[in-house]
């Protein structure tokens, strides 16, 4: 997952506003975990990405 697949699925999920924060409380990771995977400085884990693909199904759904 890129930071801009990282960026659209965050949007997706929790809206413009404060969805690193929600996601990252979704994840159980801290926010400036999200941050520098936003910011490409670190590399989005693949469990990570997984776990955001199934919250995006899983929010398609409701």
């Amino acid at each position: 997952m890129s930071p801009e697949e990282l960026r659209e699925a965050g949007e997706r999920l929790y809206g413009t506003w404060g969805w690193q924060t929600k996601l990252a409380h979704e994840l159980q990771v801290d926010g400036s975990t999200v941050r520098r995977w936003l910011s490409g400085k670190v590399p989005i884990p693949g469990m990570a990405a997984v776990a955001i693909n199934l919250l995006l199904r899983c929010h398609q759904t409701d």
